[in-house]
């Protein structure tokens, strides 16, 4: 059953009456909030909820760790997280006039050539 967000509100003003300073929001109204998010904007939810943009924004990513795909297949919060597998290798091609040198390292040993790399004129 869907929630309605006059649920989610008097549980929230329920909550509020009997809360202790400062305590955090329960798990329990927390799930409710996750509920709401993909059938109501994020500005209609922080209206009638009192919760700040940055609390809500929290919640969300909070809620699992599938990234949420928009229509385009791009995550929603923008980003794509790359991971390279453990034995990953770079390859570094340096060109000059004749000659390449093509140097192959682990790619967790990149930082480590990089700052050793010193360029001639």
């Amino acid at each position: 059953m869907l929630l309605t967000i006059e649920e989610v509100k008097s549980a929230f003003s329920d909550w509020r009456l009997i809360r202790k300073n400062q305590e955090q929001i329960p798990e329990q109204l927390l799930n409710k909030v996750k509920q709401l998010y993909p059938h109501h904007k994020k500005s209609k939810i922080c209206k009638e909820l009192h919760l700040s943009g940055s609390q809500l924004k929290k919640i969300i990513s909070s809620s699992t760790k599938e990234a949420v795909i928009t229509k385009a297949g791009i995550p929603q919060d923008g980003f794509i997280e790359a991971t390279l597998p453990a034995l990953s290798w770079c390859e570094l091609c340096i060109t000059g006039k004749t000659k390449v040198l093509t140097l192959k390292v682990p790619a967790e040993q990149l930082p480590y050539v990089l700052p050793l790399m010193v360029v001639q004129l």
